[in-house]
């Protein structure tokens, strides 16, 4: 008689567990291959999906964050690597792309020119390791801005916005040129002549050869004018004008003129008759001035009522032109050296 062989029930369901698990982990395993082989994310989500709870989740969804990353490499772009720390701020790789990220924002905004997209980098970046680069940048491009206006103006302004540029000495050394500028009446025979002021006295004291002389206006309502300038020899060599005193002279709006009176050189006075002391001297001023090597020699000669100032090349020369005119003047024409001079007009403020 035969045996009938039984198995328990519990048993056989757990063979049969276990050996769809062995099944499913190989199916699992050879899908993982698979996906690993063709590594692409759409291959990587589609085995979370089939496989939620595999084991292997963790290591998918890193390979899909490298593809990201990888991409994001490739393509180089601003956008690229934004989106990458967007979808992944957590990322082992988020430093790196950060690094990235600046650079290339760096690198798109260094060669723009633009000075707004400069300044609003630094508000908006102010942690980039870029930073000081951006800085010195924008510092030129402002500076180079200024240079092509070339006026006083522009200059001013950037020296009173960035006091701390690298190129304030040159801004600065642009102020004092354009003020400089600003003064000059005219060129008269090589001379650059700048007005620094114009003044009125009542009279005259002299102070050089005959200390103490005081001389008032000959006409009633009438005033000694200075024009205060400061002369320079753009020349490369040793220059001298000798002018009398028709030579230069100012008028007023009524076509009146008034000739040269007489110049002064520090205290030193040359007037011309009738304010000269003596007419036996020739009143000589000398700065230092040897063979026009350096300095200048201001005289005036009684006969023929004549002036002569001599300049070595570069020298400025601070000296006055001294007129008698009425005391009510406002303003006026400057005629220096007549056809072979120059016109200015001239208020008295």
């Amino acid at each position: 008689m035969n045996e009938k062989i039984t198995f328990p029930v519990k048993s056989f369901l757990s063979l049969v567990i276990g050996l769809s698990i062995i099944l499913s982990c190989a199916n699992e395993n050879k899908d993982w291959e698979k996906v690993k082989s063709s590594n692409t994310v759409e291959s990587y989500e589609e085995f979370i999906k089939e496989y939620p709870n595999s084991s292997l989740l963790d290591s998918a969804n890193i390979y899909i964050e490298l593809i990201y990353f990888s991409q994001a490499k490739k393509k180089n772009t601003i956008e690229g690597f934004e989106n990458f720390i967007s979808r992944y701020p957590e990322s082992k790789l988020i430093k790196s792309a950060e690094v990235i990220l600046d650079s290339l924002r760096f690198s798109e905004v260094a060669n723009s020119g633009n000075t707004a997209a400069l300044e609003e980098y630094i508000n908006k970046y102010h942690d980039s390791e870029y930073i000081q680069d951006i800085e010195v940048i924008l510092d030129s491009l402002r500076y180079e801005k200024a240079k092509s206006e070339a006026t006083l103006e522009s200059y001013l302004d950037f020296a009173k916005k960035y006091p701390k540029s690298a190129f304030i000495k040159k801004v600065n050394a642009k102020i004092d040129y354009l003020k400089k500028e600003q003064l000059k009446i005219g060129i008269w025979m090589g001379w650059k002549i700048y007005l620094n002021n114009i003044q009125k006295e009542d009279n005259v004291i002299w102070g050089f050869p005959h200390s103490g002389q005081k001389y008032s206006p000959e006409k009633e309502n009438h005033i000694f004018l200075f024009l205060k300038t400061t002369i320079k020899n753009i020349t490369s060599k040793s220059s001298r004008i000798s002018f009398k005193s028709g030579a230069i002279f100012i008028k007023d709006h009524m076509g009146h003129s008034y000739n040269l009176s007489g110049l002064k050189v520090g205290d030193g006075f040359m007037l011309a008759p009738p304010y000269l002391p003596s007419k036996e001297y020739i009143i000589t001023d000398r700065g230092n001035y040897e063979q026009g090597v350096s300095g200048h020699s201001v005289f005036y000669e009684p006969f023929p009522n004549r002036w002569s100032i001599e300049l070595a090349p570069s020298v400025n020369l601070d000296i006055d032109f001294i007129f008698v005119c009425p005391a009510e003047l406002k303003e006026f024409l400057l005629q220096f050296g007549g056809d072979t001079g120059f016109s200015k007009q001239l208020q008295i403020k």
